[in-house]
């Protein structure tokens, strides 16, 4: 009897420490979903401020631009270090590319404005550019959103099974010490 709850109770244990773990990792997967939404925000309210600078010719657009980029970068290197999957790793190194060439483009717009004092017509081509990025940003995000999308749908079904089995070996273990109750009280 002793030798069947002690079955029992280790694997009611186990199924626990497996719960406990999955909960953590699916947490940590959300955290990793929030933080690649930030990383797009952040990166098309760049383009915006650019786009709005050379719209209105107003060069306060560009204020935070460079912070949202390097937040942006910040948000891609978190996803770097827990990401284990080389398409998605080959994503977030597209996305740091993509974070450069905002920069890049930005401040090619700004110093152009520098010399002429007024955004020039190579500045709107320049902006269009910054759109084929922003697709390539909304394209890659989809990308990362749909691998972690699966690995969160294959850790809620590992956490639903564990509690699942400890919930069935918790009864077992009731059920074999209400028998065993029973069969002393018997005799």
């Amino acid at each position: 009897g002793n030798l069947l709850l002690i079955f029992v109770q280790y694997n009611s244990a186990k199924n626990i420490d497996n719960l406990i773990t999955g909960n953590k990792k699916l947490q940590q997967e959300l955290m990793v979903d929030n933080q690649l939404r930030e990383l797009e925000r952040d990166l098309l309210s760049a383009e915006i401020k650019i786009r709005g600078a050379v719209a209105t010719n107003d060069t306060s657009y560009f204020e935070g631009v460079d912070l949202l980029i390097a937040e942006a970068k910040g948000y891609l290197d978190s996803l770097k270090e827990v990401s284990e999957h080389d398409s998605t790793v080959r994503n977030i190194n597209r996305l740091y590319e993509v974070a450069d060439e905002k920069l890049i483009l930005k401040n090619r717009i700004l110093d152009s404005f520098n010399q002429t004092h007024k955004f020039s017509s190579e500045s709107f081509k320049t902006i269009m550019q910054q759109r084929k990025l922003t697709n390539l940003v909304n394209n890659v995000t989809r990308k990362i959103y749909d691998s972690r999308r699966r690995l969160i749908d294959s850790l809620s079904i590992s956490v639903n099974n564990s509690g699942l089995n400890a919930r069935t070996w918790g009864t077992t273990m009731i059920i074999v010490v209400l028998v065993s109750e029973a069969a002393l009280f018997w005799y």
